[in-house]
């Protein structure tokens, strides 16, 4: 049994006798920091101080000092990623402060209670809810042995071809397999080829409408574009009922997503500006993680889009566009720039800010 699995036993029975000493050592701290009268206030320093004095002693070694190296394998086990995790920030920047030499590694440090107790009261509640068990999949490394079946399985299907609509994609390897998945808690794991980079693609789509929504609202974005299914192909020529791309997602909604965030989202910005705008949001929403841009797939789908350029000049002509100069070169550049971002696995999976 894991350390952090005896310490979430642990906290469900605080009130056994085996941990008076622990219970001792709360009430002590309380009783040095006492300054409030409140006991709502007071019972919840004494839930947190027992928290401390028992999680120092799960992570203490033979020198009475608390082993960083055990404080961070057990925190790894549940799948969060300490030290690269922005929860985990200023708990890892504390640490870094006890090294006893700059090259030292953070599972070289040890650290006296007062000193442990420093480093966790940065984000507290986070680890408590780690050594607690209470993340969305409290049995990660069964879940892990799952997938590690499921990809080992799939990996033999060789069934399909690269997507050949653009030259540069067909030249993928078929090769390249992995699982990247990031739980909602921030639980992570990978098997797999999930550092190669790729570009985005379609999944492009539902971010820079999330972007227009974000910047405009509802009532604006939706006067250019509808919201339901079309029913037909996604880059058929076809207008809804509105007289409007049906939805985002098919390309024609795309392309005005494109449209409307070169020409409504704060116009005051050149292209190159509103480049770099829109790549930042895409990293922030990778959780800061690896995020490119692939030029030799934005030439090879600019070469090939006939298809594009057709649906871009259906929409001009039907007036679908906001007002304004409508520059159809310029749109579909952005909207096959934000297509060429390049990303992996891994930091797709995040899908979000954590």
């Amino acid at each position: 049994m894991s350390r952090r699995f005896s310490i979430a036993n642990t906290l469900i029975t605080t009130q056994s006798s085996t941990h008076s000493s622990a219970n001792e050592n709360a009430t002590n701290i309380v009783k040095e920091n006492a300054f409030e009268t409140n006991p709502i206030y007071n019972a919840e320093k004494v839930e947190s101080a027992k928290f401390e004095a028992m999680l120092f002693a799960l992570c203490r070694n033979e020198h009475n000092k608390a082993s960083i190296r055990t404080f961070l394998e057990e925190i790894e086990r549940t799948g969060i990623r300490p030290k690269t995790d922005p929860r985990f920030k200023a708990v890892i920047s504390q640490l870094n402060k006890f090294k006893p030499k700059t090259s030292a590694s953070l599972e070289s440090i040890t650290l006296t209670f007062d000193q442990f107790r420093s480093v966790i009261e940065l984000n507290l509640p986070f680890i408590v809810k780690v050594f607690r068990n209470d993340l969305v999949l409290p049995e990660f490394d069964q879940f892990c042995d799952q997938v590690k079946v499921l990809y080992n399985d799939l990996k033999k299907n060789m069934d399909g071809e690269p997507a050949g609509y653009i030259p540069q994609l067909a030249r993928a390897s078929k090769d390249k397999w992995g699982i990247s998945i990031c739980t909602v808690d921030g639980q992570r794991f990978s098997i797999g080829d999930v550092h190669d980079k790729f570009t985005i693609q379609s999944t492009s789509k539902p971010i820079t409408y999330a972007l227009t929504l974000e910047e405009l609202g509802t009532d604006v974005v939706h006067k250019y574009q509808g919201r339901e299914p079309s029913g037909r192909m996604f880059n058929e020529i076809v207008l809804d009922h509105n007289n409007q791309p049906h939805n985002p997602m098919v390309n024609s909604g795309a392309i005005m997503s494109a449209s409307i965030l070169l020409q409504l989202v704060k116009p005051e910005m050149n292209m190159a500006q509103k480049y770099d705008y829109v790549f930042e949001f895409f990293k922030k929403m990778a959780g800061g993680e690896y995020l490119g841009f692939n030029n030799s797939v934005f030439l090879s789908e600019r070469d090939s889009a006939d298809r594009n350029f057709a649906l871009a000049y259906f929409l001009r002509e039907n007036l679908c566009f906001p007002p304004g100069d409508v520059n159809i070169p310029n749109i579909l550049d952005f909207y096959f720039q934000t297509c060429s971002l390049e990303m992996t696995a891994e930091s797709v999976s995040l899908g979000q800010p954590q």
